[in-house]
């Protein structure tokens, strides 16, 4: 396990190219942080692409629908194949009420034009193949609001389907009422307070079939590849959001190091804080911080955190050109004085001490305006 943690940062992804930094020879800059996020980042991509895929394949992903109303003002519907029937469930007994023999209830069918009954009713029974169950096989419903036929639109025409008791006084060709009527109706088919009173009338109920005159679309559509990838594609902004974040705490990171490496340079007892891997400064001393006044935990951190600030402050280019700018002139002053005490016994000594000097000032000025240029 220590194995993998010591090699994890060689797989970040996010490192960057500070070779003359960096007190290693590697041309990126990484850290296990940075590791661990690129294996994160890799395998939540992979099962995230992965998922939304097999959820395409096998379809359990939901489709968009889309609905859309609208008033129209004309419109034809043409039944056909029994698209209209009507079944009567939980029935007691074992008689067909709508049956043409021994009919108990005749089902008639009216054509309404405009707002009027125009044609005899056309009955429908039951057959002995769909027993209980009415259906209308044909006719046209119209919907028109003009309610007058212009050009080729035909007038409005409903359709109403009204349930009456078998009567004698309107026989059909064919149908005989049953003997035991009003027991039949009474008992067995309509069992409601209402139906125990007297009626005046024959209708037993009615259905009216009409076209509602707003229109209601609704579109499918499956979700295709596209929209999928789109959705995938959303993880993208988390990734980038992340590979800032890695960047941002590499650099961060071998900027600490480089001021914590130029601090302990000046200050080795400053060594014995470590940066953790949260890019945070531990002070690592067991010995007691009671010892010296001085050494108090809460005054280490404000020395170092001053020292860090001051680092940080003098670590620029122009500065560091500075520093050697000066090494050399320390370095030119050495050799001037070996010069000189070796032209000790040499009458020429003062000569060559006052040439060296008006090099060395020359050469100071240079520095100190180049300096001033930088700042």
């Amino acid at each position: 396990m220590q194995q993998i943690l010591n090699t994890i940062d060689k797989v970040d992804i996010f490192g960057f190219p500070v070779s003359l930094l960096t007190p290693a020879k590697a041309s990126l800059y990484q850290s296990k942080l940075g590791g661990i996020i690129t294996i994160l980042i890799g395998g939540i991509s992979i099962t995230y692409f992965l998922y939304f895929i097999i959820q395409w394949i096998d379809r359990p992903i939901p489709a968009s629908i889309s609905i859309k109303q609208q008033t129209i003002s004309y419109a034809e519907f043409q039944l056909s194949d029994s698209i209209i029937q009507l079944e009567l469930q939980d029935f007691s007994g074992d008689a067909d009420p709508f049956r043409k023999e021994h009919n108990i209830i005749t089902p008639n069918l009216y054509r309404i034009l405009n707002s009027k009954i125009i044609d005899k009713p056309i009955p429908l029974f039951s057959s002995e193949d769909r027993p209980f169950t009415l259906s209308i096989d044909k006719g046209t419903i119209v919907l028109n609001h003009d309610s007058v036929g212009i050009d080729d639109h035909i007038q409005m025409t409903q359709l109403l389907l009204v349930l009456e008791s078998c009567s004698n006084l309107t026989p059909v060709s064919g149908s005989y009422c049953a003997a035991t009527i009003s027991q039949t109706i009474m008992s067995q088919f309509i069992n409601l307070q209402l139906s125990k009173q007297k009626h005046e009338f024959k209708s037993l109920g009615c259905y009216l079939f009409r076209i509602d005159n707003i229109s209601v679309n609704e579109s499918i559509t499956l979700p295709k590849l596209g929209q999928i990838l789109a959705q995938v594609g959303s993880i993208v902004q988390v990734i980038f959001l992340l590979k800032y974040i890695a960047i941002y705490y590499n650099n961060m990171l071998l900027e600490n190091e480089l001021l914590h490496e130029i601090v302990t340079m000046y200050y080795p007892e400053m060594k014995k804080n470590k940066l953790n891997l949260f890019n945070q400064f531990e002070y690592q001393n067991q010995n007691n911080l009671e010892e010296n006044v001085d050494r108090t935990l809460e005054n280490f951190k404000y020395k170092y955190k001053a020292f860090i600030k001051r680092a940080k402050e003098k670590c620029r280019p122009n500065n560091i050109l500075y520093e050697i700018s000066r090494l050399y002139i320390i370095y030119h002053l050495i050799i001037i004085w070996k010069l000189s005490s070796a032209a000790e016994s040499l009458n020429g000594r003062k000569i060559i001490e006052q040439l060296f000097r008006s090099l060395i000032q020359q050469r100071i000025k240079q520095i100190n305006s180049q300096a001033n240029q930088f700042y």
